[in-house]
């Protein structure tokens, strides 16, 4: 697939079958887009087997990304970092790692996550799935970008699970050094500048560019348990990091100040291939002819119903296909025939990473820590959407600290948002706070910790709740979107459990 570095298009022009990419096959490719007015700056693979084995014929290595074609044209080769986020995850918690004679390892995250004790926690998104991480969850790219997150070095320091310190700091500040470089790796929006690392690659450039040599000394020095040389995943951060800041001098010598950089990564041709799979259910496996078929109908724009909403990787760019937007502009009608190949729009992954795990529920009485948090959380979560229409209810820990210095502000500062915050979490105000803790209890005890049933059950929760709260009538519909919401997170919450006994029987 070939895309555009700073336009929003994108396009298949390659289809084999059981064909290895070769050196000579790639330079073919090259030769033709430029013969037509694309000139290729920037190669993308995976670290597969036969990437790596493309990458000698090549003559590439970390210290030098860079090949040259036939007619002298100098083109960086950029690993996908997605992958690499997922091989990283993998060797973490298969073997750890070493680091200047220091552990880094799995260890911290299985103890926060057995502290996970309720359904509403600050760290609801881990679960025991996170660590054992079995096929095909291995293949979820959600997965690891949810332990490797603020989130999760956040609550490792300030929940300090285990007593071994030294191990847990290091393992918290490795897991944010790649949360910060897998965002400045997958930046898809031009105005986003929450932080340096969640912006364009050459927006903040020193920052940026000090955070990749963090990433390249730790990397470059550190080793995997058991091992002695660097393994691929390492060599392929390595060569991300001198690849693209080679491509952005190249960019920059074209007139772009910047680069999207999940603009260089294969979530696009990722999307393409669910896309190609999810007509045909979970185990779809279409057939070259088949295949052929759907990728035409993909990109003639004529793509009904072929939607993959959990998809392994997600394309941020919202890019058209060529040849669609073509006809699309040329008022070209391409008829589909709804005949052939018919078969259930599913997908072929599944949502697991979205759920709880599965530990008993306890009263509001014996909530830990990590639950009231999680509830705060949630509650700042609901102020947000209602910012505009009661600006009393919250403000953002920016804010706050601003209001810190006034004598009669009604505001608290919840330590674990505090310390979670990049300056735009919502901290709920303390009226607003204890009028959410009365809700949770009040849930808790009408629906007796079980999935509520039958029609309308929000609507009846919240007539319910609402009828034994002191509450002014206009803030009904904010205790409304916070049972909603606690509704599905309740179904959530269950089904993972029931999943997860199934398999204690089945083994």
């Amino acid at each position: 697939m070939a895309r555009g570095i700073a336009s929003k298009w994108k396009q298949p022009i390659f289809v084999g079958f059981d064909i290895k990419m070769t050196k000579s096959l790639l330079f073919d490719i090259i030769h033709n887009l430029n013969d037509i007015g694309f000139k290729v700056i920037c190669c993308v693979s995976d670290c597969g087997g036969g990437n790596v084995g493309l990458w000698k014929q090549l003559e590439i290595t970390f210290e030098n990304p860079v090949f040259v074609t036939p007619s002298g044209q100098r083109i960086v080769h950029v690993p996908d970092a997605p992958h690499l986020l997922k091989l990283t995850r993998n060797w973490l918690i298969d073997t750890g790692f070493t680091l200047n004679e220091l552990e880094i390892n799995k260890k911290p995250l299985e103890a926060l996550i057995s502290k996970v004790t309720s359904e509403v926690s600050v760290c609801y998104k881990l679960t025991k799935e996170h660590l054992t991480c079995e096929e095909p969850q291995r293949q979820r790219v959600k997965l690891a970008t949810q332990i490797f997150s603020h989130t999760t070095a956040t609550a490792l320091r300030y929940y300090k699970p285990i007593e071994n310190i030294q191990l847990l700091d290091h393992t918290a500040h490795f897991i944010e050094l790649m949360n910060n470089w897998f965002d400045l790796a997958n930046v898809a929006h031009a105005q986003d500048k929450s932080t340096p690392f969640k912006s364009p690659y050459g927006v903040f450039l020193k920052e940026q560019d000090t955070l990749l040599d963090e990433v390249y000394n730790t990397i470059n020095a550190m080793r995997c348990k058991g091992k002695s040389s660097l393994q691929i995943f390492q060599k392929g951060i390595l060569m991300y990091i001198n690849g693209t800041k080679y491509l952005l001098k190249i960019l920059r010598e074209h007139g772009l100040q910047y680069l999207l950089t999940s603009k260089i990564n294969q979530d696009a041709l990722e999307n393409l291939f669910s896309q190609l799979r999810s007509r045909g259910g979970l185990n779809d496996h279409p057939s070259p002819l088949n295949t052929l078929h759907r990728l035409r109908m993909i990109i003639l724009g004529k793509n009904p119903g072929i939607v993959s909403t959990n998809s392994n990787t997600v394309d941020n760019n919202q890019e058209d296909y060529m040849v669609a937007k073509s006809l699309e502009l040329a008022n070209i009608n391409i008829k589909y025939d709804e005949n052939v190949d018919k078969g259930d729009y599913g997908s072929d992954t599944d949502t697991a990473s979205e759920d709880y795990d599965p530990q008993n529920i306890n009263d509001h009485q014996n909530e830990n820590e990590m639950a009231i948090d999680g509830i705060e959380y949630l509650a700042g979560w609901v102020a947000k959407k209602f910012k505009l229409t009661f600006p009393e209810i919250g403000c953002t820990t920016t804010e706050l600290n601003k209001k810190k210095s006034l004598p009669d502000h009604d505001y608290i500062m919840p330590s674990w948002i505090n310390h979670l915050s990049y300056g735009g979490l919502i901290t709920p105000s303390n009226d607003f706070r204890n009028i959410i803790i009365r809700v949770e209890r009040l849930f808790n005890k009408f629906t007796k910790h079980e999935v509520p049933k039958g029609p309308n059950v929000v609507s009846k929760l919240t007539n319910k709740i609402f009828s034994r709260m002191m509450v002014d009538e206009k803030f009904k519909r904010v205790i409304k979107v916070y049972i909603k919401q606690r509704v599905i997170i309740r179904m959530k919450y269950s089904n993972y459990h029931m999943r997860s006994l199934k398999l204690q029987k089945n083994k």
